[in-house]
Formats: structure tokens, sequence, C-alpha cells
């Protein structure tokens, strides 16, 4: 099964903290792709994800139309940010093996990978 969602999201957000936070890029696709994969040693099949991506999308690539009507021009405006360039989620082969990675915002960020090996959740729900 594959799944996709364009989302806008909210201008601003409660981090675990509490804190009010800027969203600095309010659109975003979300991919997920999940398989019946056979269990080991006779155990019954389960679903397991297979890939997974959250990307922004792009003033320039952004088709979003909703009930059919482009959105007004002070909308877009007022809601709808693209300052991000790189994916929040995306999936990497390293010695291997391959690896959700979750990409922070900022520059002081740091990439969190985890193995997709047998992966019955997804990356998103981690975070």
């Amino acid at each position: 099964m594959r799944f996709a969602a364009e989302l806008l999201l909210p201008l601003t957000t409660e981090d675990p903290y509490k804190e009010r936070v800027e969203v600095p890029h309010t659109r975003v696709r979300y991919e997920l792709e999940i398989a019946l994969r056979a269990g080991q040693d006779g155990a019954l099949p389960r679903l397991m994800v297979v890939s997974e991506m959250a990307v922004p999308i792009h003033a320039k690539e952004d088709r979003w139309s909703p009930f059919g009507q482009n959105p007004a021009k002070q909308f877009r405006k007022s809601y709808c940010r693209y300052t991000r360039s790189g994916p929040y989620i995306s999936m990497e082969q390293a010695a291997g093996r391959t690896q959700f990675v979750i990409h922070q915002d900022g520059h002081g960020g740091r990439k969190r990978e985890m193995p997709a090996v047998a992966a019955e959740a997804t990356a998103l729900s981690s975070v």
C-alpha cells in the first residue's frame, strides 16, 4: 500500500517544552509505503514500513487547489512559507543497510538515523 498526503502546516506550533515555535516551511508532502512481509520461523505475516519520506513542497512546484480553486494570493502570502530545501524524513543506504533519516531544522541540527530493517512503525511516529 502506498499513501501520500500534502499538508499545510500551521504557522506556529508548540515544542515538547511548551515553547512556541515558528514553522519556517508550511507546505509538506508525506509519503508512506507499507507491505505485508512473511514472518520468521513460521510467524504470521506482518505489516512493515517499506519506504517513508517527508519533503518540502517548493513554491514553484506547489499545485495545491483546495476544492478546485487556487488559493487567493493574500492567503498564500499569509499562510504558505517556502524556506526549506532539504527533506524532513528520507531513506538512505549506508554500509549496505537502509536507514530512516530524520533531518533537523536549523544549521545546528543533526541527522538522526534509525535502521529500516523490519520497521513496524514509521519514523514520523518516533518524532
